[in-house]
């Protein structure tokens, strides 16, 4: 298994495509069988040949991605310019498939796993990780997470909601050979020997201690501990009026004895006077607990300098999932602190509105403001210090 990193700029989605496959190709030296591309240039609304010439695809080749508003430049940081940045991937066995995760036809989320397995179709074994690309529009899929998990409890699940800046989008943004419908995302299931590890870190600050939800009031926060919400915001917002965004850590579980929430989620805080809301799918609920929390991408660039140095050995490549957060100080972005341990191995990065890992007892979460690093190959040693997921090889 072999992977290689192409960057291209200007022009159309396909020219700047056609350089980055150029460059990986190149460096590949062998026929990719996957090319993962993100890119910040629109996408073409109908699938189109690829180009002949040295980078030119054969037909069993995979082409896959999504359009995002930031990709991760090499030597430069984030770019809002057309550009596309693409991994290629050449394998010596089959374990890449492709999958189309529809709404109309998924189980429901408690549904039995033999029909999740079924519907999905995986009839064999399962694969060792599955990376998801969704688009803004396929947010109602959260519940696909949950029925992954139980239809495929030994799998590694990671990925991200991707898509363009600003309002008035009224395209897809993840591509499988062309451009798919808004609503639907894209899964590529990995089989063994192929691994997947996966680090999740949250790129936030809390403000105060957790609250559990005492009152709702329709779609807004009524009560925290029996107190008005606006109050608790104005209160622990006080000292940081300049900021511009308020975030909510959400868990179903009740704190732990050092303040942290289990399980939870970051969601955008909406306030208008004393009217505040919290936008979580499927909406907020008495008895849930919430934190409140700052942006703060340096909170996830100081734990990656805490980090033990990682331990590459062997071919793979390593896939970016960042919050949309910029940090003041271009020196600490997280972003760049990780594409600097990598140890030289491929590196393709996006930013993404909601990122998706597992988090330890709670099965995969759709996770907002924060940054997910997926490491992908076939190494057979323990994963790295900090990683969560699993190595499966062929017994």
């Amino acid at each position: 298994m072999t992977w290689a990193f192409g960057f291209g700029t200007g022009g159309t989605f396909r020219e700047a495509l056609e350089r980055a496959a150029l460059q990986a190709v190149e460096a590949l030296e062998d026929d990719p069988d996957l090319l993962l591309f993100f890119s910040t240039c629109p996408l073409p609304k109908r699938a189109f040949p690829f180009p002949a010439g040295p980078a030119s695809r054969p037909g069993a080749t995979l082409l896959a991605g999504a359009r995002a508003h930031q990709v991760w430049k090499p030597g430069t940081g984030w770019t809002r310019a057309p550009a596309v940045g693409l991994l290629a991937g050449s394998f010596p066995f089959p374990c890449v498939q492709a999958l189309r995760f529809r709404p109309k036809v998924l189980p429901s989320p408690d549904g039995d796993p033999r029909t999740w397995r079924r519907v999905l179709g995986f009839q064999g074994p399962p694969p060792a990780a599955l990376l998801l690309l969704a688009g803004l529009r396929s947010f109602h899929l959260a519940p696909l997470l949950p029925g992954l998990q139980a239809a495929l409890p030994r799998t590694t699940l990671a990925g991200g909601v991707l898509g363009p800046e600003g309002p008035g989008n009224r395209t897809g943004s993840v591509f499988l050979e062309s451009i798919l419908p808004r609503e639907e995302a894209l899964g590529l299931a990995l089989d063994p020997p192929t691994s997947m590890e996966v680090l999740s870190l949250p790129a936030f600050r809390p403000l105060g201690p957790p609250h559990k939800v005492t009152a709702m009031a329709g779609e807004e926060v009524g009560e925290l501990e029996g107190r008005p919400a606006w109050e608790v915001l104005r209160e622990e917002h006080r000292e940081t009026s300049g900021e511009t965004s308020l975030l909510a850590e959400v868990s179903s579980h009740p704190p732990r004895e050092d303040g942290a929430l289990p399980c939870a989620e970051a969601r955008m805080v909406l306030r208008v006077g004393k009217r505040v809301r919290i936008l979580t799918p499927g909406g907020l609920r008495e008895g849930q607990w919430v934190r409140l929390c700052l942006p703060d991408p340096e909170a996830a660039w100081k734990k990656v300098q805490a980090l033990p140095s990682f331990s590459w050995k062997g071919d793979g490549c390593a896939i970016l999932f960042a919050c949309p957060t910029s940090c003041r100080d271009p020196s600490r972005d997280p972003a760049a602190a990780l594409a600097e341990r990598m140890g030289g191995i491929p590196f393709l990065g996006a930013r993404s509105w909601a990122q998706i890992a597992a988090v330890p007892g709670c099965g995969p979460l759709l996770l907002g403001q924060s940054l997910v690093l997926c490491r992908i190959g076939e190494v057979p040693d323990a994963p790295s210090a900090g990683f969560q997921g699993r190595r499966q090889g062929r017994g």
